[in-house]
């Protein structure tokens, strides 16, 4: 599915910032830092990386002055949507063109399962 995206050609590191910041919303640069498990110097890298792409911007906390906010440009959410929408297409085709009808009501069977335990609940 990784193949199907099409938000560009970013490191994985530079797509989990962006997917980051796309589920959670704006964070500092060290909150970042510290969600992805790195150094706040190789943060700094990967958001001045996405900042010259245009995927990220930046601005002052507003309760912290010292600090920058960083967030995802409407280029970066768009970007990002478009991904997630070829991976959704090339998924459901590939299961039309894969699986017969039996199949197919199997593995709708097993998602839902799948669903009841993230949900936390029984099949």
């Amino acid at each position: 599915m990784r193949e199907q995206s099409t938000v560009g050609d970013y490191t994985p590191s530079q797509k989990n910032v962006m997917v980051r910041l796309d589920r959670e919303g704006s964070a500092t640069l060290s909150a970042l830092a510290r969600a992805e498990g790195m150094k706040p110097q190789s943060m700094a890298s990967i958001l001045t990386t996405l900042a010259e792409a245009s995927m990220v911007s930046s601005q002052p906390d507003p309760n912290d002055k010292r600090q920058h906010l960083w967030a995802l440009t409407d280029q970066a959410r768009e970007a990002l949507l478009a991904g997630r929408a070829a991976r959704i297409d090339w998924l459901a085709r590939s299961i039309r063109d894969s699986l017969d009808a039996a199949e197919e009501a199997e593995l709708r069977r097993g998602i839902e399962l799948l669903a009841g335990v993230v949900d936390g609940r029984t099949g």
